[in-house]
């Protein structure tokens, strides 16, 4: 059901409110607009925490400072501590860069506690407190409402003395701790004084570096020798040693953070041309440097869906991208990239690097490239052989004929000359999906055979507008499914003409191990004198592993129609469960011999694998009455889906805008 939080007044009550009974069950939460309701959520942090699997955002819009904080403190519980492996963002056209970057800098497990009091921070740190770290002679964490408080080994001012003399960033220690299902890595000041692991939340409740020393007096003294010896020994002098000790640490620290900051800033000028300063981009958050930062648990999928990223957003999410090993599933799709695809690629090899990078899926799809599809796959597959899917979308190419702002283009774009050159794929990958929707345009057909070569374990394939330079280099592709890719289960092929390959598909169809097949607008039975069609039905009763067979948009019209109902006569071996025949130009007579001839084969072999018919989009409003006779006797066998469809109004839009 449909739970509005703004409208449930009895929210605090246990007894009336519906949110907090109905939070232990929910798995899939979608945040919206102004986030609206979210500073309502509090009491039940805790229980979403414990359910919550997948985040969505949908339509935002900016929201005031107090929902922004409640929001960042959401995030945190669910994604740091809860089980959240999935973030999406969907239809954000104008987005926040702000509020965009503190959901990606949260999905990425980073988190700055300062000024946000969390209270699941406070639980695990005086569960932790009872941990055998104690006894590796770590100082432990005993969480308080005021201040941070430790105990054995060094008092507080001295903790933070050693943390404020290990100002060398570059020999951070790299700790690993658990966090829900995952392995996380946080990089922390290491304390010279102990060889053992410190956890992300003592991390997190880290004494920040601007703050006071306690006074010498509320210092703990934890030696009791020491105790017994200089309990009335104690005076002004001694104090006053102490302070001028303290000054002295202090003093010293400051100057070598000074002399550290200014190393540091040499190294990002540095490294500024390579990887951009990006730290910029990251000010407005909120947040520390990643390097300072502590990192906590962060999401497996990241979509960003309609949302427009801008080149400062794009930095910012590469700067994450970089260093986001947990990351599984990346989906970006009509961001209005442009030339910032070629960021997202830099970003994506330099993750490809990381020793526990686990990305296996990749979607790219968008209006206009500015990359050649195929040597944006071998690119992406140069830096991840390992990955599973890999799925390109574009509608339009705009390949950029000036140069650069260094003098050249990008390298594994080329020239105008160079695009058209064969790009080899040299080493297989272990691609099991493949999807690639070309923009308008030749395709160099060797380079997809090349990308098949290379992809020995593919299962689905799908290609969509793929305009060949001639007949026979679509034939010679085709031929070559069956050899290079003996995996392949699936195929769907969109709006290519498949006119002149009539043997080569039915080669397909005889395939043994094709389990779905798609020919969708492709022009397969515009000849019908060449009886390829009762050919086609031959070789379909034959096939016992075929179950979704999709035909839509290949004019089949009532004769085709009435001759596809012999794939399931008494003969048949065929195992079609799904058929797809939309926009067929199939009209209500056709269409009621259709359903008789399916009827006949039902009561002679009492059964039929169809069970899902698609008859959307033909011209069945032509004679309503004999279409739903028709419907009646094929829903006794099947499931039609048969959605209205006005095609006389569709002709005259049509007529209206030529």
């Amino acid at each position: 059901g449909i739970l509005d939080v703004s409208s449930d007044t009895c929210l605090h009550d246990h007894r009336f409110s519906p949110l907090l009974h109905s939070s232990h069950y929910v798995t899939e939460l979608t945040i919206g607009n102004k986030l609206q309701g979210v500073t309502r959520l509090g009491p039940v942090l805790g229980n979403l925490a414990a359910s919550v699997k997948t985040l969505k955002f949908l339509h935002l819009r900016s929201a005031d400072t107090a929902t922004e904080h409640a929001l960042k403190l959401l995030l945190h519980c669910l994604i740091h501590h809860g089980k959240v492996c999935k973030i999406s963002l969907s239809s954000w056209p104008t987005p926040d860069k702000d509020l965009l970057a503190l959901i990606l800098n949260i999905s990425a497990g980073f988190w700055h506690p300062k000024n946000n009091t969390c209270m699941m921070c406070l639980q695990e740190s005086d569960v932790e407190s009872n941990s055998p770290a104690q006894e590796n002679g770590l100082p432990q964490y005993v969480g308080g409402n005021t201040e941070d408080k430790w105990t054995e080994g060094k008092p507080s001012s001295a903790l933070l003395n050693l943390h404020l003399l290990d100002i060398d960033q570059r020999a951070l220690a790299k700790v690993t701790t658990n966090s829900g299902d995952d392995a996380v890595a946080t990089n922390i000041p290491a304390l010279p004084a102990s060889d053992g692991n410190i956890s992300r939340n003592a991390a997190c409740h880290q004494p920040s570096v601007n703050k006071v020393p306690l006074p010498t007096s509320q210092i703990p003294n934890t030696s009791a020798e020491a105790s017994a010896d200089n309990s009335c020994c104690r005076g002004r002098e001694a104090e006053g040693e102490q302070d001028e000790l303290f000054d002295f640490v202090f003093t010293v620290a400051q100057e070598e953070m000074r002399k550290s900051q200014d190393g540091s800033a040499k190294l990002v000028e540095e490294s500024a041309g390579s990887r951009g300063d990006l730290s910029e981009a990251v000010q407005g958050t909120g947040f520390l440097s990643l390097e300072t930062t502590p990192r906590f648990r962060s999401v497996t999928s990241l979509n960003l869906h309609n949302v427009v990223l801008t080149l400062e957003s794009c930095h910012v999410l590469c700067r994450l991208l970089r260093s986001w090993v947990s990351l599984e599933v990346l989906m970006m799709a009509y961001n209005e990239l442009g030339p910032n695809i070629f960021h997202v690629l830099e970003a994506l090899s330099t993750l490809s690097h990381q020793q526990d990078c686990r990305l296996c899926v990749i979607q790219l799809s968008d209006f206009v490239v500015q990359v050649p599809p195929l040597k944006l796959a071998r690119t992406i597959l140069a830096d991840f052989p390992s990955l599973h899917v890999l799925a390109l979308k574009f509608n339009v190419e705009n390949y950029p004929e000036e140069e650069g702002a260094n003098g050249s283009t990008p390298e594994f774009l080329g020239t105008s000359a160079q695009r058209n050159v064969c790009c080899i794929f040299p080493s297989a990958n272990q691609l099991k999906q493949l999807e690639i929707q070309f923009p308008r345009g030749l395709l160099n057909p060797q380079c997809l055979l090349s990308l098949l070569r290379a992809s020995t374990s593919l299962e689905k394939l799908v290609l969509d507008s793929a305009t060949f330079p001639s007949p026979a280099d679509v034939q010679v592709t085709l031929r070559a499914l069956s050899k290079l890719n003996p995996a392949l289960k699936k195929l769907y092929l969109h709006e290519i003409n498949l006119s002149s390959c009539k043997n080569e598909v039915l080669l397909l169809i005889q395939k043994s191990g094709l389990e779905e097949v798609s020919f969708s607008f492709c022009q397969l039975f515009e000849r019908r004198q060449d009886g390829f069609l009762t050919e086609a039905v031959n070789t379909m009763k034959k096939n016992p592993t075929l179950t979704f067979l999709c035909l839509r948009g290949n004019r089949l019209g009532d004769e085709g129609l009435v001759s596809l109902a012999d794939i399931f006569s008494e003969d048949s071996v065929s195992s079609i469960q799904h058929m797809d025949i939309s926009s067929n130009c199939i009209k209500p007579a056709g269409l009621l011999q259709f359903a008789k001839k399916l009827e006949k084969v039902m009561e002679r072999a009492g059964h039929m694998s169809l069970t899902h018919l698609n008859l959307s989009q033909n011209l069945l409003n032509r004679d309503l009455a004999i279409t739903q006779e028709a419907l009646h006797v094929l829903r006794k066998a099947c499931t039609v889906i048969d959605h209205s469809w006005d095609f006389s109004q569709v002709f005259a839009d049509h007529v209206s805008v030529m």
